[in-house]
């Protein structure tokens, strides 16, 4: 079953999709974060595909906007990593809360930034015992900074917020991200991990999933590299497609289920 979900965070709605799987017994749970200028459904509709995968698994999830982006309300200039954080939270809980969910059994699946902000969950969330991270940086005040010429980011401190192509991005998320370690977060972690990666990757380079391998397997906690050959930042053909949403139901399946 997939129906429209909203709940809302410091008193504004988010806009989210719950998919259950079919049957009545209690099931896993598992949040899925977006990534920077996304939404719930992502390129090509790999979220969808992978929501769908999961019911068919026995595995529920809840895919949402977060607050600026998508249907959510909010605007996208006040977004930063310590706000999403927060909405991830509170979907967590929201997905835990449903009546035929196990709240033993919940995992994270994050692409780009929102890969990062599932290595953040991971780390403050105990109840979190899977996570797949998909094109996560690793070092994000380093990649935005080289990114972004000097006079972006000399006008983002000046006037605070930066057009970053019909979006305004606010100064505080510029600020935020030298305080943020997603690879230290990962390592707070009891939960296994997957790390997935395209080989091809510009957005983010293949080298951050490196960092977040390393960190995982420092725990003695199952934690895998899946190296996608060739792929871009969004694994934007069919193949890379299906191997990445077939590696990751396969993954929380072991690990939730």
């Amino acid at each position: 079953m997939q129906k429209a979900h909203y709940f809302k965070n410091k008193g504004q709605l988010i806009a989210g999709t719950l998919h259950l799987p079919a049957g009545r017994k209690p099931c896993p749970g598992v949040v899925i974060l977006h990534g920077f200028t996304g939404w719930k459904c992502e390129p090509h509709f790999i979220f969808v595909g992978l929501s769908r995968r999961l019911a068919d698994e026995g595995i529920a999830s809840l895919r949402f906007d977060f607050r600026g982006s998508g249907e959510s309300e909010g605007l996208f200039e006040d977004m930063t990593p310590l706000e999403e954080l927060s909405d991830a939270r509170a979907a967590l809980a929201e997905i835990r809360g449903q009546r035929r969910i196990d709240s033993r059994r919940l995992g994270v699946v994050g692409l780009s930034l929102g890969g990062m902000m599932a290595a953040l969950l991971a780390g403050k969330e105990r109840s979190v015992k899977s996570v797949v991270l998909w094109s996560a940086p690793a070092r994000p005040d380093k990649l935005f900074k080289a990114a972004r010429p000097k006079k972006d980011l000399k006008r983002i401190q000046e006037e605070g917020r930066l057009d970053i192509g019909g979006l305004y991005l606010g100064r505080a998320f510029l600020e935020t991200l030298p305080g943020i370690d997603p690879p230290a977060e990962l390592a707070k972690s009891r939960a296994p991990a997957l790390v997935i990666h395209g080989s091809g990757d510009e957005g983010v380079p293949y080298s951050h999933s490196g960092d977040f391998l390393r960190a995982g397997k420092a725990r003695g906690i199952r934690t895998e590299r899946l190296r996608i050959e060739g792929s871009d930042h969004v694994y934007s053909s069919i193949p890379w497609r299906n191997e990445v949403i077939e590696a990751t139901v396969s993954f929380l399946k072991e690990t939730l289920v």
